[in-house]
């Protein structure tokens, strides 16, 4: 028997034990104050029966979480600590022959004849994290309403701007024998791309992937490991100063400029390849409000692009005003949902549409 079996057998036993043990307790208290003429049982009696009580109440409470997050819930985290989170990627992120996540394999050489290519470049937010069907992310609504369109998806879970480069300037090429073309790269900008370069933001980085280790008790019950994901959560300083700090990487200084840099590689890359590069900055919509605090990087991105000659287009604007509540995956996940994947691609398409007609 598997150690998960092995824990939710002990908390189905566990209501059961402590019910019968408050009973008996309880019978036990009455019987003792009869036969010391008092009218029922002392305080401390009723204090230890109350507690048997409560226990019993807690052991119920654990056994329904236990039983709704291991078979019913089926969703993600932020960070992927959860174990619901790694049954969620099994069951619902499929890769495809080339190694991204999609329902189709992909034609990885010339230009197709009569289509455009449009090839969408990012991480966790264009892979769909949290999206149980790719056809409702973005790069999914694109393809269904520019059917004409080869829309290939080149992301990956935590991608930074290093790592784009790697995939589009050496893996693509090399797994093609550099028969791949591109047409139109659009970068799907994540505001943490450029978090790598500063070491104390990277500190966090591996944390978190510490935090992966758990320990037999997490390893075995759902509850356990969704309690220990909140207590990370609520008490690393890391975490909870991490969007000041992000704020502050697109300040003047090493780390902008070394972003900079990065970018206009990834730039020459994309040309190497015979295509154009197109920019989007997606918000980190869970900051949503009249303080969001990365208003000045999206400043200074929007600067930088149009200096490069990047045709660029911010998100922020499409959604301004809108409830952050309501876009986002869940309350353990601050990734975009489906409604606000629609979002995007609807101002997507006539950017794209427009940079196309460009070419």
């Amino acid at each position: 028997m598997s150690a998960e079996n092995v824990a939710l057998a002990v908390f189905a036993a566990l209501p059961v034990a402590l019910a019968f043990a408050a009973r008996a307790y309880l019978r036990r208290a009455r019987r003792r104050a009869t036969a010391r003429g008092a009218a029922g049982p002392g305080r401390v009696a009723l204090f230890g029966g109350n507690a048997l009580v409560l226990l019993f109440l807690l052991s119920v409470a654990l056994l329904a979480g236990e039983c709704w997050l291991r078979f019913v819930y089926d969703g993600t985290d932020t960070f992927w600590l959860l174990r619901t989170s790694d049954r969620w990627f099994a069951r619902h992120f499929v890769r495809n022959r080339d190694g991204f996540r999609d329902d189709r394999d992909y034609d990885l050489g010339p230009l197709p004849a009569g289509r455009r290519r449009v090839t969408l470049l990012g991480d966790s937010f264009t892979t769909g994290h949290g999206i149980a069907d790719v056809n409702l992310r973005f790069a999914g609504i694109l393809r269904a309403r520019r059917p004409g369109w080869d829309v290939q998806v080149f992301a990956q879970n935590g991608a930074d701007t290093a790592q784009e480069i790697d995939l589009l300037a050496r893996r693509v090429p090399a797994y093609t024998k550099n028969r791949y073309r591109a047409d139109l790269v659009v970068l799907i900008y994540g505001l943490n791309d450029i978090c790598d370069i500063d070491p104390e933001i990277g500190t966090l980085g591996r944390e978190l992937a510490e935090a992966r280790d758990r320990g037999l008790l997490t390893r075995s019950s759902y509850v356990f490991d969704t309690l220990r994901f909140l207590w990370i959560t609520a008490t690393n300083d890391d975490v909870r100063a991490f969007f000041p700090r992000l704020a502050a990487l697109y300040e003047d200084g090493p780390v902008w400029d070394a972003q900079q840099d990065r970018l206009r590689v990834l730039r020459a890359a994309v040309q190497a390849r015979g295509g154009r590069l197109a920019a989007v900055t997606f918000p980190m919509l869970h900051e949503l409000g009249e303080h969001y605090p990365l208003r000045a990087a999206h400043e200074r991105l929007s600067a930088f692009w149009a200096a490069e000659g990047v045709p660029h287009l911010d998100l922020l604007p499409a959604f301004e005003g809108r409830d952050a509540g309501d876009l986002v995956v869940g309350a353990f996940d601050a990734h975009p949902n489906e409604s606000a994947h629609a979002i995007a691609a609807g101002a997507l398409l006539p950017f794209v549409d427009e940079v196309l007609a460009e070419r």
